[in-house]
């Protein structure tokens, strides 16, 4: 092993009966460096960088303890030895506050310089080991990592595996969390219309999502399609993360600044699972770009749900169940139990959407799933989801995805 020794000594005799006996160290080679008191001694070890110092305590100038105090601040790996004619009980004292290695007593012995620097040169191959160790112990976590990550990005990108209910990002042993947000990014206005031209711009908004989100101390990770942008985002430090109010807001400042910087005007979803989110963006509106909606099993402090109210999870479940039919807002509010102002209230405070706004994405949305599967034409799926003309149908196919039933199967 290479080690560079620094001695301090203003007596060039001991500075040179240190040097003969710190150079028959055996098994290592060793470069010696002096000073003649602390200044130089602070000055030559910044310099060289050596591993060990021998410093005498009584120097002109700077003395020993002092400049064992700067070089404990300035490089704090750098093993420190008194070696002094004093054994004062204040020397001793300071030499343990300052945390040196180690207080040797003029004259020393041979065998004790050596044998003293012989242990602090274990000591220092040791450390460096375990720092090896450490180093590439990281470097595998951080390649395993990236490759984990770039899996996820996949999936995310491929519509997170079905839409399955909780979605297995954060298993990952070297970055776990106990909890997290799906959060669903949709463009809307001139980019709808045009698919690759939507992807693209989708490939511009997932990273400044990852930005903004880390840049408020949140884990985030997306992916993107033509369709929108996913993300799945969990707070770095330990928070009450139970409330949604925070995510809330934040995405709401993800969305006003991706809207400022890209002119785009954006809805957001966020939930504890992609389904749960996806329900979000269907009560998304111009005036309330961010919709929160936490499946029921999870609840914060309170017990209290941040989610829309019962009556208004009754009425999308009844809608859903009842596409194919001719529904009416007064068949919704009866099987809810209330009356179709309160539903329709309701529907526009929670959603900023009508209701036949809300069936019709509704029912797009199924129509999405039917066309994806290649097994039935856009004239049954037109039907299938409670369509009777399919013209009108395939206008608001188009409203709301930005291409016709056609186009979206020929993907």
């Amino acid at each position: 092993m290479k080690i560079t020794i620094l001695v301090a000594d203003d007596e060039a005799l001991e500075r040179r009966a240190l040097f003969q006996i710190l150079s028959q160290i055996p098994n290592h080679e060793v470069k010696l460096i002096e000073a003649v008191n602390g200044r130089q001694a602070v000055e030559q070890a910044l310099k060289e960088n050596p591993q060990i110092a021998l410093l005498d305590i009584r120097m002109p100038g700077m003395n020993g303890l002092r400049a064992a105090k700067i070089l404990r601040e300035k490089l704090p790996q750098l093993r420190i030895v008194f070696i002094t004619a004093f054994d004062e009980f204040d020397y001793a004292r300071e030499a343990i506050r300052l945390d040196v290695d180690e207080y040797l007593l003029k004259p020393a012995a041979p065998q004790e310089v050596q044998s003293t620097i012989q242990n602090l040169i274990e000591k220092i191959e040791e450390a460096q080991t375990q720092q090896r160790v450490l180093e590439e112990k990281n470097e595998q976590e951080e390649l395993v990592y990236s490759l984990w990550e770039k899996d996820m990005r996949l999936l995310l990108s491929q519509g997170f595996a079905g839409r399955k209910d909780r979605f297995p990002l954060m298993t990952s042993p070297l970055r776990s969390t106990d909890f997290y947000y799906t959060v669903i990014f949709r463009t809307r206005g001139k980019f709808r219309k045009d698919p690759s031209l939507r992807r693209t711009h989708h490939g511009k908004i997932a990273p400044l999502v990852e930005k903004l989100y880390r840049d408020a101390h949140w884990y985030a990770l997306s992916g993107y399609d033509e369709t929108e942008v996913r993300c799945v985002v969990a707070p770095q430090d330990p928070i009450d993360h139970s409330d949604p109010e925070g995510i809330k807001q934040l995405t709401l400042h993800c969305v006003e600044g991706l809207q400022s910087s890209l002119g785009t005007r954006l809805v957001a979803g966020i939930s504890d699972s992609f389904p749960w989110a996806a329900e979000a963006l269907l009560l998304c509106g111009d005036n309330r770009p961010v919709m929160v909606w936490i499946s029921p099993s999870l609840e914060n402090g309170d017990g209290a749900n941040f989610s829309p109210p019962p009556p208004v999870e009754r009425a999308i479940a009844y809608i859903k169940d009842h596409l194919t039919e001719d529904l009416s807002l007064t068949d919704v509010a009866s099987a809810v139990g209330l009356s179709p102002s309160h539903v329709s209230r309701l529907f526009g405070r929670y959603g900023d959407s009508s209701f036949v706004h809300l069936c019709n994405r509704l029912r797009i949305e199924a129509a999405k799933g039917l066309l994806k599967m290649g097994t039935y034409s856009v004239k049954e799926v037109c039907s299938m989801v409670g369509y009777r003309d399919q013209g009108y149908f395939a206008r608001v196919f188009r409203r709301e995805e930005g291409c016709s039933p056609t186009e979206f199967t020929a993907k």
